[in-house]
């Protein structure tokens, strides 16, 4: 278990690091939330507009990222 717990410390909670001072690193994982926010900005909208045209675009692209997945894994 401790073993785990360093693991998850070093690779994780260090990849999740926020800026709280000038000039701190910041992690990988916040700088791709800040992209990934967006997107589900995007998505809200779209659901207000027309659930259909959301769910549609929901499941293609759910349904691509499965397929480019399942051609990598395959090939």
């Amino acid at each position: 278990m401790t073993a785990v717990n360093r693991w998850v410390s070093r690779n994780i909670i260090n990849e999740s690091a926020t800026q709280n001072q000038e000039g701190e690193r910041v992690g990988w994982l916040n700088r791709v939330f800040g992209y990934v926010y967006h997107v589900r900005l995007v998505g809200k909208r779209m659901k207000a507009w027309n659930k259909r045209v959301y769910y549609a675009v929901k499941y293609l692209l759910i349904g691509g990222i499965l397929a480019a997945f399942l051609a990598t894994a395959f090939t």
